[in-house]
């Protein structure tokens, strides 16, 4: 089974709760561990993407508008994609 690997959102980088995590084997890295303090949301979003890696903040009205503009945008290629036709 694989492992959730957190990436932890400026708003959310709480010291203590950064520290529980990991003494619990939790693979977690900040924006400040991954040098992306103050980026945008969007870069944010990429960063952790590329890295597969789940963000975690309580930005949820920013990451919710994100999520939803990925998913469609996701959504509108897969429709646009062309098939080959099947043969009579």
């Amino acid at each position: 089974m694989s492992k959730i690997r957190l990436y932890i959102d400026e708003d959310s980088m709480d010291e203590d709760f950064v520290q529980a995590l990991r003494s619990r084997n939790v693979d977690v890295l900040t924006v400040a561990d991954a040098g992306m303090l103050h980026k945008s949301d969007e870069e944010q979003l990429a960063w952790a993407t590329e890295n597969k890696r789940v963000t975690f903040s309580f930005n949820t009205r920013d990451f919710y508008r994100l999520h939803t503009n990925l998913i469609e945008h996701r959504q509108n290629r897969v429709h646009c994609r062309r098939t080959p036709l099947e043969p009579d």
